[in-house]
């Protein structure tokens, strides 16, 4: 997850190919923020489409190729794109994570308002990750993992794993750990801070015990 070797790492860029006669698109996915240590901590690359975009965001793709050049030459071979259509009924249709590992410093109240707070905007489950040090919200959040609507995973992307703790650097990595962890169970989930909400369009609340 951490590459250490002493050179600049490469910036790759992906270029999309569409179905129709359309010039292809060259993009870069460097992405510096909360990388560790100035890396890139690129471990999964999703091109999302919706059907409330605009039309030129909907256009057909046919396949991508990937390239370290800026022009985007010097291609792989073609990597197709996957359409997926919703082919199940999920667990939960609405879910959560906490998209930064907890720290020791963290006060327990501040995760306990979290999940009561998320409960009442109607979030079905919710996942947060825990670095070593930070156990004693076990017995605040306790109630809530009965309930099994809310789970704590240890998160151990730290000292002496790698160089430094993994809160703002390494957040990618918790990122992408929730989407996998959640990719089966989940039809929309969110990913925020503790202190960051998303607010139902009807505005409906259930008052959390």
């Amino acid at each position: 997850m951490q590459d250490k070797r002493q050179r600049p790492l490469p910036t790759v860029f992906i270029r999309l190919h569409y179905t129709d006669a359309k010039e292809p698109l060259c993009l870069s996915t460097e992405l510096d923020h909360s990388a560790i240590k100035e890396g890139h901590d690129n471990y999964v690359l999703y091109l999302v489409r919706n059907p409330q975009l605009t039309e030129i965001q909907r256009e057909s793709l046919s396949h991508v190729t990937v390239s370290t050049n800026g022009d985007c030459k010097d291609e792989s071979i073609p990597v197709a794109i996957e359409t997926v259509f919703d082919p199940k009924e999920y667990k939960y249709k609405f879910a959560m994570c906490l998209h930064k590992s907890v720290r020791p410093n963290l006060e327990p109240k501040v995760l306990l308002d979290w999940v009561k707070l998320n409960l009442a905007l109607r979030m079905e489950f919710m996942t947060i990750f825990l670095q070593a040090g930070a156990e004693k919200i076990y017995e605040v959040l306790e109630p809530y993992l009965k309930k099994g609507v809310l789970e704590v995973l240890d998160w151990k992307l730290e000292p002496p794993l790698i160089d430094s703790a993994s809160y703002h650097d390494g957040q990618t990595g918790v990122i992408a750990e929730c989407i996998w962890h959640n990719f089966n169970d989940v039809k929309y989930l969110g990913m925020n801070d503790a202190d960051k909400f998303f607010i139902p369009q009807k505005h409906w609340l259930t008052i959390a015990p």
